[in-house]
């Protein structure tokens, strides 16, 4: 592949493959640019003759210059940067391309960066990265994986389904990623600035020991996981389906506690007997800071229909519970659906716990979505839907793929679709508020009915009594 050296505008005379920074350059396919420490002036990458290429850049070593690098349409773009290379004073412009990589090892520093907005962006950063200037992304499904130690200005995102995981001790401005749905991971010891997700179903997981200004999920359904307390968050909502640990799962040996099951155990489930558990995760959640609705839900024993639960059972407030069938709240659905336990708290015996602190949660996923049986009620066992995905790691996902194989289109879980039907909160709420005016005007109507049989009779009674009292009367008169 034909490899050139850029170096310092004016060069002359110009080595073999050199060429003189300051020029636009035109681009074929497979071309190499390395970038020349004396390199020192704007250099563009356009397309020769409007064909479209894939080419690289590489910066071998360190450049302490000042200038620009743009990269026009119908070019993509694989940016490689050596360990311990200071490039702060390098900007690169990559806006109008249709899409870009970059890799950076340990210990290198950068100026500005504005990636792709017709394409997608893949950065992937090592330790000790650092940059005071803005970086900001496109609108197609970007993702920002940076290592330890890592000093960032701004950080934009803009729409797309973006991912952003930062290592231990990292400093940033601000992060936002507005429209999509995002998954940011930040380690233990962050210092950033204020973070919003924006509208989108948002997964954020921050470390220990984290000083974050504030956190904002915006708009849709949106996660946060911490091991900090005191957080300033709002807008979030907690999105994952779990049990709390204790909850005793049916299996063809017994009830056995959640936390004790493992890949290779069965399950009893509704629909298709005895199946085996493919994936387990568990996690620790702190409470306090968690907005109300996002807190455990607690349903008590016989919430559900009489022995249903058998005993409390305590689970995420996005975990969903089989309503409408084998007497679980059949006086309010007609058929079977999944209801969000956090839909059901007006009902008497189920409410959002206030007290705890921590909890465990455990979650399990079949080759399927599966109906099972938690402490005696029927419920649900994990759907690996994209959501839950994004607030996993990169080698978290790999292992699911590796399990349940590739998503096969957008949108899809691992292990769908929905064992049934699964209904929104809103759709649950007025379904049971529907049940209870129902329920409410069948019995004023059976009052009614009482009323009108009372008021019958009185009428009855009290024509015999005056048909009583005529004939008296009558008799009387002959007989006098």
């Amino acid at each position: 592949m034909p490899t050139f050296t850029i170096v310092a505008a004016g060069t002359d005379p110009l080595g073999p493959n050199e060429i003189a920074a300051g020029t636009d350059i035109q681009v074929t396919d497979g071309d190499i640019f390395i970038i020349d420490a004396s390199a020192n002036s704007n250099v563009t990458f356009k397309a020769d003759s409007g064909i479209p290429a894939d080419f690289d850049i590489i910066f071998q070593s360190s450049n302490t210059n000042a200038f620009n690098i743009k990269v026009e349409g119908n070019l993509t773009s694989t940016v490689d940067v050596a360990a311990n290379s200071d490039l702060a004073g390098i900007n690169l412009d990559a806006k109008s391309s249709d899409g870009l990589t970059m890799t950076a090892a340990d210990g290198v520093s950068f100026g500005q960066f504005d990636g792709s907005t017709l394409g997608s962006n893949d950065v992937t950063i090592g330790n000790g990265f650092t940059t005071t200037r803005n970086w900001t992304f496109g609108d197609n499904s970007d993702s920002l994986i940076v290592g330890d130690d890592a000093t960032f200005a701004n950080i934009d995102t803009r729409a797309g389904d973006d991912t952003i995981e930062f290592g231990d001790r990292a400093t940033i401005q601000s992060i936002a990623t507005k429209e999509g749905n995002d998954s940011l991971t930040i380690g233990d010891d962050a210092d950033s600035g204020n973070i919003s997700t924006g509208k989108g179903d948002d997964t954020i997981t921050t470390g220990r020991n984290a000083q974050i200004t504030a956190i904002d999920g915006g708009e849709d359904n949106d996660s946060h996981t911490t091991q900090t307390l005191g957080m300033n968050t709002s807008n979030i909502e907690t999105t994952t389906t779990c049990y709390n640990a204790g909850t005793m799962i049916d299996t063809p040996d017994g009830p056995r506690a959640v936390e004790t099951l493992r890949p290779g155990d069965l399950v009893l489930t509704a629909d298709h007997g005895p199946q085996e558990i493919r994936w387990v995760r568990s996690s620790d959640q702190l409470l306090e800071d968690v907005d109300f609705d996002g807190k455990p839900v607690l349903i008590a024993a016989g919430a559900l229909g009489k022995g249903l639960p058998a005993q409390d059972l305590i689970v995420s407030p996005q975990h969903r519970i089989l309503v409408g069938g084998d007497g679980q709240l059949t006086r309010y659905f007609d058929g079977k659906a999944f209801a969000p336990a956090k839909a059901l708290t007006k009902l008497p015996g189920i409410r959002h716990m206030k007290g705890k602190s921590k909890i465990t949660w455990v979650h399990f996923a079949c080759d399927r979505h599966e109906v099972v049986t938690a402490n005696g009620c029927l419920s649900e066992s994990l759907l690996l839907a994209p959501m839950f995905a994004y607030g996993l790691t990169r080698e978290e996902r790999r292992t699911l793929t590796a399990i349940f194989g590739p998503v096969m289109q957008p949108g899809a879980a691992f292990n769908g679709p929905a064992a049934h039907t699964c209904l929104k909160v809103g759709e649950v709420r007025h379904q049971i508020s529907s049940g209870a005016t129902a329920k409410y005007t069948s019995a004023i109507a059976k009052e009614i009915r009482k009323w009108d049989v009372g008021a019958a009779m009185k009428r009855y009674e009290a024509e015999r009594l005056r048909v009583d009292v005529r004939a008296k009367q009558k008799r009387e008169t002959a007989a006098a």
